[in-house]
């Protein structure tokens, strides 16, 4: 059994903001100069912080929102690629759904959680995509641009200008989350049905 509290070296989050599921996008170091990377808000857990903390105080400094989380009780490990998991059930006080193990057997894990309060991109955040269930599935499945994510009606806030011709590129935990629809239809619909009070909302 795996200790989440000793081997987690970041934590963050799938956060459902008023029926989007929202990502941070931006060129990133590891990127090539017409690629956006998609990623989950999160980071690095700072001093004796939790890895819960942690993801509370990264979505707070990243896109401005408190986050309340969903009570999971399912974690997936993921060891490098998203094809090869093992399913858990840890039992914890809060499960992440989501924990990727890099050779070291370091830890990066991602929790179920909902926004509240008014989103905007803050830190360093550069952009926000708003994504549908349908725009997840579209990002994992093709090249699409930051244009073409626009025309299709995608929803995004940007602190900055980024280039529409930049390809959007799914990271890891974007990838898992499509994945998560077909593995896990009962928790993905509890989860979205069950938004509390504040991170409810039309998507107008």
């Amino acid at each position: 059994m795996i200790n989440i509290e000793e081997h987690t070296f970041a934590a963050g989050a799938y956060v459902l903001y008023k029926g989007y599921f929202l990502f941070m996008c931006g060129p990133g170091k590891n990127h090539a100069a017409n690629e956006l990377g998609v990623v989950r808000f999160g980071g690095h857990r700072e001093n004796n912080e939790s890895a819960p903390q942690c993801t509370a105080r990264e979505v707070k400094e990243e896109a401005s929102l408190d986050i309340a989380f969903f009570d999971n009780a399912v974690t997936y490990l993921v060891d490098g690629d998203i094809c090869n998991f093992e399913k858990l059930h840890l039992d914890l006080a809060q499960n992440p759904v989501l924990a990727i193990r890099d050779k070291r057997g370091a830890l990066s894990v991602v929790y179920l959680a909902y926004g509240v309060g008014e989103l905007k991109p803050a830190m360093e955040t550069q952009g926000i995509l708003l994504l549908r269930r349908e725009d997840v599935a579209a990002l994992c499945a093709g090249e699409i641009t930051l244009g073409g994510y626009r025309a299709r009606g995608g929803k995004l806030l940007l602190a900055r200008p980024l280039p529409d011709g930049a390809v959007l590129v799914p990271h890891l935990q974007l990838r898992f989350l499509d994945l998560l629809f077909a593995m896990e239809p009962t928790l993905m619909r509890d989860y979205i049905n069950e938004a509390p009070e504040g991170a409810q909302g039309s998507r107008s």
